[in-house]
C-alpha cells in the first residue's frame, strides 16, 4: 500500500490585525500513529499564543513569533488539527496520522485500511470543507451555522470564510456540561439561533440541545432521551419528546416540530415550560381559521417540515404534504394557509417538489425552497421573484442563479445584505445567491468531490456500509453515493456513482449512475449486486449499472408473484445469492425477506409476514415472533442482514436478534441475540458484530475476533489500532456495518467511519488448539482441533521444510482447514537421500506437529514417512 503523499495545509488568512497568528506551513505532515514525530510549524504571531491539538491543549517544545515545534503524541489515525489562538484570533493546520500497513502487523493485530473518521476538514477554509449540509441560521454578528445532520454535528462560518466546529466528536455522547465543541449531537437536521447568539439544536435523541452564546457550554433544555408525549404546562426539561426535527427561535421562545407526535411546540424562556403550539396529533390537513392546536398538518417524513418566524414573530410551517406553507399567529394561535404551491411536477416558477426550508428577511419577506428552486414571496403572501429552474446542477461558480439548476435546497437564511444562503444537499455545499447580481457562489463544501478522494487511502474521507473482494482481489467500498475501489498501486479510487444526488439514471456506466449502496456482493465473474436502497443494483463486468429488482426508488411493497424488475421494495439494506444464484433480499422496512428466481425472475417472499410497521418509510416499532414455526408466517423486526451457509441455511440479522431458517424444514428460530449488522459466512464460520466482532460455529458457539469481550465501547475512545485485535474499541454495529474475507485470511469490516482490518483474523487457531499430524506418500495432513476437542475449520496452518539437504518442495507454504479441520500439502523430495522433519504449526498457536520423512535417493525420489 502507497503511503499518503505530504498534505496541503491548511492556511488561515490574516485579518486586518497584525497580532492574529498565521500558519503558512507544517512539517512534516504526517508521521504514525504511535506518535514521536516532532514537527515545525512555520508562521507568523505564533509566539504566546495558546497551541492545541484537537480540543486538548498541547506543550511546545519550542515557541517562538515565526515558529513552534512540536512533539506529536499518539493519536488515532486521520488528521489531527492544530491550533494556534490569541486574543486576535486563531490559525490552523493540520497533520495526518498514518496508521499501520496490514501486512506489517503480527497475527491477530489490527489497523485501519481506509478512511479517517469523522474529519470532514472542520477547521480552515470552508471552501475546502466536506459537508453534509440541512437547516441554517445566521446570528447578527454574520456567523453563519449549518446543521449536518449527516456527520452529527453543527458547524459555523465566521465572516472570513473560515469553518470551525460548534458540536463535537461524534453524535453519540451528549456531553451536557461541556464545552460543546467536546460533545456530541445526533443527526440535526436544523439549527436556530435567538437575538442573544445562543444556539438550538434539536437531537435525534429525543431532546433539544442549547449552547451558550458566552460560555460555549452545551446542555439539555427539553427531553430526557426518551421517546413519548408528555409535560405540557410543567417545565420543559421535566418534559417527553418525540423525534425533533426542525427549530426556530427569537428572544422569548424555541419552537420545534415534535414529528413523533405530529405537534409543534413551544419551549417559553420566561417561565421555562413546554406547550403544543400547533396540531392535535393527527397527520392530515385541517383547522385554518381556528386554533392552531386543533388543526392538522403533514409534513410527510422527518426530513421535511421547516419552520420560520417572521420579524413580528409570527411562526411558518413547510407543510411539505399539503403544499402549503401555514402562518400560526403568535398573539391569538390561529392557524391560515399563507401560500399554496403549485402541485408536484408543475413547471410554474413557484413550483418546488417537497418543500423543505423556510426564512424570512428583515423586511418580512418570505422565502422557500426544495427540488431546483427558491421562491420569494412578500409578507403578504404574494408570489415576487424565484432562482433555479427546478433541476439539479453541479456547480458553476458566478453562474446565473436565475436559470442554472439549484439541487436540493435543505435550508435557508438571508445575511444582513439581504443574500440568499442555501443548502444544496444534492452537490453537499452552502451556497449562495448574490442578490445584487442574481449570481451564484460558494459559502461552504467541495461537494461533490470528497476529502481526499482518488488517492491514498489513509487520507480519505469516507462512510462506508459493506465492503467486498472483486476477483482480482481488489477491496470494493460500497458507501453512500460511491463505490470505491483500493487498486493494486495503493490508491483509492471511485469508480461508480456520481458522488451526488445528480447523475444518469440506470442503464447506464455505472460512474455516471446517482447509487445509495447499503451492500455489495461480488460474484467470480466479477458481476456486482448492491443493494440501493428501495432497488437492487447489478452491475456487469463491463461496468454498466442496471436495475434488477425495483423499477424506481418508491418505498412501498407490491410485485409478489410477477417480475422483479416490476416489483417495489422499501429501504432494502442488504442482498445475496444462494448456490443456484437465486437472489435474495432483506426488504428491510417491509419486514421480509424475498426471493428473486435466478431463472424466471419472479420475485416472491420467503420469509416474514410483514409484521408491525409505521410513518412514511414504513420504519418498524414491531417485534420478532414465530419461532419454531414456518418463516413465511414469522414476525420479522427490520431485517438489515442476510447470509445462507454452506448448508443453505439462512441467517437473518433483525432488531438485535440473529435469526436462522432451517433449510430443510423451513423453520425459523432464534440463534443468537444482541446484533443488528450484516453477516458473513466463510470456511465453516458465521462471522457478525455488535461491536466486537464475532464468529459462531455450526453449533452457535460464539468466539471474538476482535474488541474488547465483554466492553461496550463508544465513539469517544481511541479505536486502538496498531496492537492485538482483542484489545482494540469497535463502537456498536450500524445496520449497514459489513465483512470481508481476501485470500490471505484477513479479515475487513467497517466500523467509524472506516475500513478495519485484523491481520489473518479469519484464520486464527482458536484457544487451545492442538494439532495432529502425518504423512501418506507424498501428502502431509493435519487435524487441527480447539480446545474441546472438536474439529478446527478455517485455521491457517503454516508448513516449513529445511532449506537445503534432504528435503521436499511443498505445495504451498501454507493450508487452510477445511470443514472437518484438515489441512494438507504435498511434499516433492529434492532427491538428496537423508531423514528430515516437516512442522506444521497452526496460526498464532502455541502448539505445532512435525513429521519425520526419508528420501530415498533412488530415481523415484518417493519420500517415506518413519516418524509422526
Amino acid at each position: 500500500m502507497v503511503r499518503p503523499a505530504a498534505l496541503v495545509v491548511v492556511l488561515t488568512c490574516a485579518s486586518a490585525l497584525a497580532q492574529q497568528p498565521r500558519i503558512d506551513s507544517v512539517s512534516p505532515a504526517q508521521g504514525p500513529i504511535a506518535g514521536g514525530t516532532v514537527i515545525t510549524i512555520k508562521g507568523a504571531n505564533l509566539g504566546g499564543t495558546t497551541v492545541k491539538l484537537g480540543t486538548a491543549p498541547i506543550a511546545p517544545l519550542s515557541q517562538r513569533d515565526d515558529e513552534i515545534r512540536l512533539q506529536m503524541p499518539r493519536h488515532d489515525n486521520g488528521y489531527a488539527v492544530i491550533a494556534a489562538r490569541n486574543p486576535s484570533g486563531s490559525a490552523y493546520g493540520e497533520f495526518l496520522y498514518v496508521p499501520p500497513q496490514l501486512d506489517e502487523l503480527p497475527p491477530g493485530w489490527i489497523t485501519t485500511v481506509a478512511g479517517i473518521g469523522t474529519f470532514a476538514r472542520d477547521y480552515g477554509p470552508a471552501v475546502s470543507a466536506t459537508l453534509r449540509p440541512a437547516g441554517l441560521a445566521y446570528d447578527r454578528n454574520g456567523n453563519l451555522y449549518i446543521a449536518e445532520s449527516g456527520y452529527d454535528k453543527v458547524s459555523r462560518v465566521r465572516p472570513g470564510g473560515t469553518i470551525e466546529r460548534v458540536t463535537g466528536v461524534n453524535g453519540i455522547v451528549p456531553g451536557d456540561g461541556l464545552p460543546a465543541v467536546e460533545a456530541g449531537v445526533l443527526f440535526p437536521l436544523a439549527v436556530a439561533v435567538d437575538p442573544a447568539g445562543n444556539v438550538y439544536i434539536p437531537d435525534h435523541r429525543y431532546s433539544i440541545r442549547k449552547v451558550d452564546a458566552q460560555t460555549g457550554i452545551i446542555s439539555t433544555i427539553a427531553g430526557d432521551g426518551t421517546e413519548s408525549f408528555s409535560g405540557d404546562g410543567g417545565p420543559a426539561i421535566n418534559a417527553k419528546i418525540g423525534l425533533p426535527t426542525h427549530i426556530a427561535a427569537d428572544a422569548d421562545d424555541v419552537f420545534f416540530v415534535d414529528f413523533s407526535a405530529n405537534r409543534i411546540r413551544r419551549i417559553h424562556f420566561a417561565g421555562g415550560t413546554m406547550s403544543t403550539f400547533a396540531g392535535n396529533g393527527i397527520a392530515g390537513f385541517g383547522g385554518d381559521g381556528g386554533p392552531a392546536t386543533a388543526g392538522s398538518f403533514n409534513v410527510g417524513d422527518s426530513d421535511q417540515g421547516h419552520l420560520a418566524l417572521d420579524p413580528a414573530g409570527n411562526l411558518y410551517l413547510a407543510d411539505s404534504i399539503n403544499f402549503r406553507i401555514r402562518r400560526i399567529d403568535r398573539k391569538s394561535g390561529i392557524i391560515t394557509t399563507f401560500y399554496v404551491l403549485p402541485p408536484a411536477g408543475s413547471n410554474a416558477p413557484d413550483a418546488v417538489n417537497n418543500v423543505r426550508s423556510l426564512a424570512f428577511d428583515a423586511a418580512g419577506n418570505a422565502y422557500y425552497g426544495g427540488s431546483g428552486r427558491i421562491v420569494k414571496l412578500d409578507s403578504a403572501g404574494h408570489f415576487v421573484k424565484s432562482w433555479g429552474n427546478g433541476t439539479y446542477a453541479l456547480p458553476v461558480e458566478g453562474a446565473s442563479a436565475l436559470t442554472s439548476g439549484l439541487g436540493h435546497v435543505t435550508g435557508l437564511a438571508i445575511d444582513g445584505n439581504g443574500d440568499i444562503a442555501f443548502s444544496d444537499d444534492a452537490i453537499a455545499r452552502v451556497r449562495r445567491i448574490d442578490i445584487a447580481n442574481d449570481t451564484l457562489h460558494t459559502i461552504a463544501g467541495i461537494g461533490p468531490a470528497t476529502v481526499g478522494e482518488n488517492g491514498p487511502p489513509a487520507a480519505a474521507l469516507l462512510q462506508p456500509n459493506d465492503v467486498a473482494f472483486d476477483p482480482q482481489g481488489r477491496l470494493l467500498i460500497a458507501e453512500t453515493l460511491r463505490l470505491r475501489r483500493l487498486e493494486a498501486d495503493g490508491n483509492l479510487v471511485t469508480i461508480g456513482g456520481s458522488g451526488s444526488f445528480i447523475g444518469t439514471f440506470a442503464p447506464a456506466p455505472m460512474k455516471n449512475v446517482v447509487i445509495a449502496p447499503t451492500s455489495i456482493e461480488v460474484d467470480r465473474d466479477g458481476n456486482i449486486d448492491m443493494a440501493d436502497l428501495s432497488v437492487v443494483d447489478r452491475i456487469d463486468a463491463a461496468g454498466t449499472l442496471r436495475w434488477i429488482v425495483g423499477h424506481d426508488a418508491t418505498c412501498a411493497l407490491t410485485g409478489d408473484g410477477g417480475p422483479a424488475a416490476q416489483a417495489t421494495l422499501c429501504q432494502a439494506w442488504d442482498a445475496t445469492r444462494d448456490r443456484d444464484g437465486n437472489l435474495l433480499i432483506a426488504d428491510t422496512n417491509n419486514n421480509r425477506i424475498r426471493r428473486v428466481d435466478a431463472k424466471t425472475s419472479i420475485i416472491t417472499t420467503i420469509a416474514g409476514n410483514g409484521g408491525p410497521v409505521n410513518g412514511y418509510e414504513g420504519y418498524s416499532h414491531g417485534r420478532s415472533c414465530g419461532d419454531g414455526g414456518k418463516a413465511i408466517d414469522a414476525c420479522l423486526n427490520t431485517p438489515y442482514g442476510i447470509e445462507l451457509d454452506d448448508l443453505g441455511n439462512l441467517y437473518i440479522s433483525e432488531g438485535g436478534t440473529i435469526r436462522k431458517v432451517d433449510a430443510g424444514s423451513g423453520t425459523i428460530g432464534t440463534f443468537a441475540r444482541g446484533f443488528t449488522s450484516k453477516m458473513l459466512f466463510s470456511r465453516g464460520y458465521l462471522y457478525a458484530k455488535f461491536g466486537p466482532i464475532v464468529r459462531f460455529d455450526r453449533a452457535g458457539v460464539q468466539t471474538t475476533i476482535a474488541g474488547r469481550p465483554g466492553v461496550a465501547a463508544t465513539n469517544d475512545m481511541p479505536i486502538e489500532d496498531g496492537g492485538p485485535a482483542l484489545a482494540a474499541n469497535i463502537p456498536p454495529a450500524g445496520q449497514a456495518d459489513g465483512f470481508a474475507i481476501d485470500a490471505e485470511g484477513n479479515l475487513f469490516f467497517t466500523a467509524s467511519n472506516r475500513v478495519r482490518a485484523v491481520r489473518y483474523g479469519a484464520v486464527l487457531a482458536p484457544a487451545g488448539a492442538t494439532i495432529a499430524a502425518a504423512a501418506n506418500g507424498a501428502t502431509i495432513n493435519v487435524t487441527v482441533r480447539d480446545g474441546s476437542g472438536f474439529p478446527a475449520p478455517s485455521v491457517r496452518v503454516d508448513f516449513t521444510a529445511p532449506p537445503s539437504g534432504a528435503t521436499c518442495t511443498l505445495s504451498g507454504a501454507f493450508a487452510i482447514t477445511d470443514a472437518n479441520g484438515v489441512a494438507s500439502v504435498s511434499c516433492r523430495p529434492n532427491c538428496v537421500a537423508g531423514s528430515y522433519s516437516v512442522t506444521a504449526r497452526p496460526l498464532n498457536a502455541s502448539s505445532a506437529a512435525t513429521v519425520s520423512l526419508t528420501n530415498s535417493g533412488n530415481s523415484l525420489c518417493k519420500p517415506r514417512a518413519v516418524r509422526k
